[in-house]
């Protein structure tokens, strides 16, 4: 298992891809869009996206990578406590991340990847709620339930991919409950509410000094679409990819087994990833890429990974330690913190042990929830159904009190007097519980949203900007094809092409 050394193609290889510099810091990692040798970045997104095809061979390794390795194919291994953040190229000031203790201290840093390891996920307080979620999800019947509800030929031309709350209809592109949600099962909606509050917390800690309320005016003013929790701004969809240990990324999650960039995600947004698998002894997890940038963590259970999904990634499967790697060997993953065990007690399964299962949770902040046309939603957001997928009454009827504000100020009514009284809305979208209590949306959000729709918003404008800048587009621009790199004895170039998704994420 020696060190892998890059031929000297392999090395010019990867300085004509550096356009991400990485600056290590005593508590955050700055990413630099600067050339080494000329200390500027003419590449375009054509280039971005091309160089973004490139994944070393090692990366598909069955085992950890040693750190000259990890140095010889370019790339960063993400760890815990130290945040990822992006300079963007026409911010020119010069960087002090070494001195700084947190971005507060930095300007024009933009937030890109977070990485939290079993341990820290723990610190977090998580495992309790993560276990409850693996749990559910592992459950014999959850995923036959899960594959009825979608169907087979869903299934046969997407993979093993489910949602869990709103969904884009396909054709149409109209706003509607997810498939899994119409089920009315319970457990569902304690599914969601259980990942959105896993994912919050992620999100809170992932970056900071981030200014997150630049993302709350932008929920507030777009009525934008938030699941699970009444202070969820960020996450308006909830994917879940399974698949068995032993089957291939691209046989069992079609495009999301593969190299690709989810279109549809905000990008000015976050997904928060968690891997809460089932997997046996002597696996190597594996791991996921978020190829623009060179970055690199483990899918390990417990694990979870904040980060951009509008960028290139994939997620690259495990296996089988290879034989003769010794059980004590520094290239074994261990998570260095006692992980809850699954219950044993299942009737449904003879032999009371749950199956094997790679599990992947994703919320995601789909830019078409955030900002859709009014006219896409279907009644299913709005009827009693939906309750499952907003997680409470309180959710629910603010949103609704947002939408309708939108409205107004759509039609260019929201400055008379009588659409302007932020007390007349909070009485409108009141509700009962089953006890005869009144209750009431909270009435600062809507004085924020009317002060919201009165004035542009010009740091929002700059954030949007600023990602823009190292942006890869929308899709992979003529590139259909995945790079696997790597080199045979005789140390000559070789590329290997497998299929690549230039799309976005499924519609339903």
């Amino acid at each position: 298992m020696g060190d892998y050394k890059p031929s000297d193609d392999e090395k010019v290889l990867f300085s004509k891809r550096e356009y991400f510099n990485v600056e290590l810091g005593h508590q955050i990692c700055e990413l630099r869009l600067l050339d080494p040798l000329t200390g500027v970045t003419n590449k375009d997104i054509n280039e971005r996206n091309e160089l973004s095809t490139y994944i070393p061979h090692p990366l598909r390794l069955n085992r950890l990578l040693s750190e000259e390795e990890m140095a010889a194919i370019d790339y960063t291994s993400m760890k815990d406590d130290l945040p990822f953040y992006i300079r963007p190229k026409h911010h020119t000031e010069p960087g002090n991340v070494k001195n700084a203790t947190t971005v507060v201290t930095q300007k024009n840093l933009v937030p890109y990847a977070r990485y939290y390891s079993a341990v820290a996920t723990e610190k977090l307080g998580l495992h309790p709620i993560m276990a409850a979620v693996r749990e559910k999800l592992t459950r014999p019947g959850t995923e036959k339930d899960f594959h009825s509800a979608v169907g087979a030929r869903t299934v046969e031309a997407y993979g093993n991919v489910y949602d869990l709350g709103f969904t884009v209809q396909q054709g149409a592109r109209n706003i509607q409950t997810s498939k899994v949600a119409r089920l009315g099962d319970p457990e569902v909606r304690y599914l969601i509410t259980d990942i959105i509050r896993i994912a919050m917390v992620l999100l809170e800690k992932a970056f900071p000094g981030r200014d997150s309320d630049i993302q709350t005016r932008s929920w507030l003013g777009n009525a934008s679409i938030g699941i699970g929790h009444k202070d969820n701004t960020e996450f308006t969809s909830i994917q879940v990819n399974i698949s068995e240990p032993k089957s291939d990324l691209n046989s069992s999650l079609k495009d999301f087994g593969s190299l690709h960039m989810d279109a549809t995600d905000n990008p000015i947004s976050f997904t928060a990833s968690f891997c809460v698998s089932h997997l046996p002894e002597n696996y190597f997890p594996g791991r996921f890429a978020i190829t623009p940038a060179r970055l690199m963590c483990l899918t390990a259970p417990f694990t979870a990974l904040v980060f951009t999904a509008n960028q290139p990634h994939i997620a690259l499967a495990g296996g089988r330690y290879p034989k003769g790697l010794p059980h004590d060997s520094p290239l074994r993953y261990s998570p260095k913190v006692d992980l809850p065990e699954l219950p044993h007690d299942n009737s449904d399964n003879s032999f009371g042990i749950r199956d094997y299962r790679r599990i992947n949770v994703i919320p995601y902040p789909n830019i078409k929830m955030q900002e859709y046309e009014t006219h896409k939603l279907r009644d299913t957001v709005f009827d009693d159904d939906s309750l499952l997928v907003w997680g409470s009454m309180r959710n629910k009827r603010e949103f609704e009190m947002r939408h309708a504000m939108l409205l107004k100020y759509q039609d260019g009514k929201l400055n008379v007097p009588k659409y302007k009284d932020a007390k007349s809305w909070v009485r409108k979208f009141a509700w009962q519980d089953k006890k005869g209590n009144w209750h009431f949306p909270r009435r600062r959000l809507a004085e924020r949203l009317i002060e919201i729709m009165e004035k542009e918003d010009t740091e929002l404008n700059q954030l949007k900007d600023d990602v823009e800048s190292y942006s890869c587009g929308n899709k992979f621009r003529g590139y259909k094809t995945c790079k696997y790199v790597t080199w045979t004895h005789e140390r000559q170039l070789i590329r290997f092409r497998d299929s690549i998704s230039a799309g976005s994420r499924k519609d339903s």
